[in-house]
């Protein structure tokens, strides 16, 4: 398993109830990775701000790779530059489909963070699914959270089978990041270390993802399944033990 999939599923986890008289305490988990875009000589600053990890826009110097958790979206030629990765620290890279040689998805160990638009025919998403993908970096929203575009994000999810990565803006109000939480993005992409910042005080602030008992309006959950994770709804609430 991945870094990059290993923190999705922290983040996916539900939080459990206390049983009996315990104490519920007043930490929650965080329900959303944030992720940002800089250099690396940035990177330490990036990560200091909150961000779960760190997508560079350069590569790092021989032996200086930041220490927080790192990605790259430089083009891989092959899966040697896969393997360099890799070994250089990175923790997943993010590669679109039609210029990337399907050899680099060989590499162990490795994250893959595939690109997409929205609007990628059903068909194709299918086949996404049998990936070894950790997540689908999809392109941004423009313009209003509407209940097309949440449609949009569900049917994404719902034939791909993977969770999703969205670039968003810094000043995304907190009711369209849990919108978007609830229709399967699972992380969010920001440019810099002012707005990691301000984006994870963001997503510590979320409510939990809710429970629909009947069904109706049930948020997206992810769950683990080895290196991969499925989108389902979240169960009914199970009875309290007596």
């Amino acid at each position: 398993m991945s870094k990059l999939s290993d923190a999705m599923r922290r983040v996916s986890r539900r939080e459990s109830r206390p049983i009996g008289f315990a104490v519920a305490t007043a930490q929650k988990n965080p329900t959303m990775l944030v992720l940002a875009r800089g250099t690396a000589a940035q990177a330490a600053a990036i990560a200091a701000a909150g961000a779960d990890a760190v997508l560079l826009t350069d590569a790092p110097a021989a032996g200086a790779a930041p220490a927080a958790l790192w990605g790259s979206a430089a083009a891989l030629a092959d899966r040697e530059a896969a393997k360099a990765l890799r070994e250089a620290g990175a923790g997943f890279v993010v590669f679109d489909a039609a210029t990337t040689p399907a050899s680099a998805l060989l590499e162990d160990e490795l994250g893959f963070v595939m690109s997409l638009a929205l609007d990628t025919a059903e068909a194709t998403l299918r086949t996404i699914e049998a990936l070894p993908l950790d997540a689908l970096l999809v392109t941004p929203l423009s313009g209003a959270l509407t209940v097309q575009r949440s449609l949009d994000l569900r049917r994404v999810t719902a034939f791909a089978r993977k969770p999703l990565l969205m670039p968003v803006d810094a000043a995304i109000s907190a009711t369209d990041l849990e919108t978007l939480r609830d229709n399967g993005v699972i992380g969010v992409v920001v440019e810099g270390a002012a707005a990691a910042g301000a984006l994870r005080e963001m997503v510590d602030g979320l409510p939990p993802r809710k429970r629909a008992a009947d069904g109706r309006g049930a948020s997206i959950a992810l769950r683990a399944t080895g290196s991969s994770y499925e989108v389902q709804q979240f169960p009914p609430e199970e009875p309290e033990e007596e």
